[in-house]
């Protein structure tokens, strides 16, 4: 007699703060608009394998530039003007990270985002779907800027098995800084509502495996690590990062019945690693840490899955 297995498990997380979260770097002036697209029906072996690596900065990678000085007229001693901008030349000095740059007018926020898949059928019927999408311009925040959906349906002929594994990651971290104008349209992130954007360092991995002889599987992952410059000016350097918008990831696998007398059969399992910490929002309070959260789930079936549903959403802003 087989044993029907139905689990049907919905986790979901949302991380927000009034004045302390994660802040979002802004994007460069030159973008990119990525798009894949696969189809696949066959009968045979399939395999797919997938990485992104994307770190990003609101001032530059790897390295601080400190301003040292401007140019001056040894004759007249008064600074030097570039003729074309008509802005003071300056002299900028590059020291290594670590620590994250800061000073009194400027801060910094890093993020970094990874995704991964590493997919293999044998010998067997195969029918695979998958969408892919990176934009690395500032988007509203209701969209992503790192999307992947796949539909897999899989009959494994002579015991043969699928093995999908699909993974997410985002990190990021970021020095105190000091509310303007500049950096918020909203009143409660300004003095007096807090003195101090915190500093804060964040990092949220997740993902799920699939070994399987029969399968019908959804999976969506999302990532949104980018916002539009502080007060939309360009020409300020290093520029002001928004705390507007929030950052954004959410992943879900459902695994069904292929039809209502035939389930999946075979193990399918989901994970969830959270590491959050935060300073006070008070600049007094800076060298503090306000908030720590920590998670880490583990969720596996093995056997006839008539259902297994999973979604992981995490959020974390300034001001929503």
């Amino acid at each position: 007699m087989k044993q029907i297995v139905i689990i049907m498990i919905i986790a979901s997380m949302l991380l927000f703060t009034s004045a302390a979260a994660t802040i979002l770097p802004p994007p460069d002036l030159e973008t990119q608009g990525i798009l894949l697209t696969t189809d696949v029906s066959a009968l045979g072996i399939f395999s797919n394998n997938a990485d992104l690596s994307w770190r990003h900065s609101s001032e530059v990678l790897d390295a601080n530039l400190n301003l040292v000085d401007i140019v001056w007229d040894p004759e007249t001693g008064l600074p030097v003007v570039d003729p074309e901008t008509g802005e003071l030349i300056e002299i900028w000095e590059l020291q290594p990270e670590p620590p994250l740059k800061y000073d009194s007018a400027s801060f910094e926020v890093q993020m970094a985002t990874v995704y991964s898949e590493d997919t293999s059928a044998q010998y067997g019927e195969i029918a695979y779907s998958k969408n892919s999408m990176v934009d690395t311009k500032a988007l509203p925040a209701s969209m992503s800027n790192v999307e992947n959906d796949r539909i897999i349906t899989y009959t494994g002929l002579n015991g043969n098995r699928i093995l999908s594994k699909e993974n997410l990651m985002l990190s990021g971290a970021g020095t105190p800084g000091v509310p303007s104008a500049l950096s918020t349209t909203c009143a409660q992130c300004i003095p007096p509502g807090c003195t101090c954007y915190p500093a804060f360092c964040s990092f949220v991995d997740t993902g799920s495996k699939i070994d399987m002889s029969i399968v019908s599987a959804t999976t969506s992952g999302e990532v949104r690590n980018l916002n539009k410059i502080g007060g939309g000016d360009g020409e300020r350097w290093p520029p002001i990062p928004s705390v507007d918008g929030p950052a954004h990831m959410s992943y879900s696998i459902r695994v069904a019945e292929l039809s209502s007398s035939q389930p999946s059969v075979g193990y399918v399992s989901t994970y969830l690693n959270l590491e959050n910490s935060e300073a006070g929002a008070w600049c007094v309070g800076i060298p503090s840490l306000m908030q720590e959260l920590s998670i880490n789930e583990r969720k596996s079936v093995d056997g006839y899955v008539s259902l297994f549903s999973n979604l992981v959403n995490y959020e974390s802003a300034i001001c929503r």
